[in-house]
């Protein structure tokens, strides 16, 4: 669960702390109102591409720092551990920065890591959903994808099994 989120000299915004209660949290507003800017923010903090254009004018560089509290994350704490990320005790904080000459830094947990990294535990974090990212349920391409996704561990290894007949049936007839 996010519980907060500060940025520095992103876009139009000097300095802003947003802090989170429990549950869904929704933005909404006029047009203009910067609700896109706040998006963008938590798309950098999340590993998301770092665009230049995000840094606010007559300024160097900007960050977006998040912390969240991932206490009884099973996925979390076995990614911490394998960075050896030492004191681990359910919080999270991720950092970024980037600068108008290119440079990216990235931390978690304080510590300074790759990109890549960053994306990686960021994903066990949160979900960033748009206006337009349902659509795709529309789109028939997915509509077995879903289906097979909600099977159980039964169907799951009854999927595999299928999976590797057909693909011992392709071998086979090469």
């Amino acid at each position: 669960m996010i519980l907060s989120m500060r940025m520095h000299n992103i876009a139009l915004i000097e300095d802003l702390t947003l802090e989170f209660g429990e549950g869904l949290h929704v933005m909404t507003g006029e047009t203009g109102a910067g609700k896109s800017i706040v998006v963008d923010a938590v798309n950098l903090v999340l590993g998301g591409r770092a665009d230049r254009d995000l840094i606010r004018t007559g300024t160097d560089k900007a960050w977006v720092e998040a912390v969240f509290d991932a206490d009884g994350s099973r996925e979390v704490a076995e990614w911490a551990k394998a960075q050896s990320l030492e004191d681990f005790d359910g919080m999270v904080t991720l950092y970024r920065e980037i600068t108008r000459t290119g440079r990216n830094l990235c931390r978690v947990c304080g510590v300074v890591m790759p990109v890549s990294q960053l994306k990686e535990v960021a994903a066990l974090l949160m979900d960033v959903h748009g206006q337009h990212d349902a659509q795709f349920l529309m789109n028939s391409q997915f509509h077995l994808l879903f289906l097979d996704a909600a099977g159980d561990d039964t169907y799951q290894a009854l999927l595999s099994r299928v999976d590797d007949a057909y693909q011992a049936f392709i071998t086979n007839h090469r």
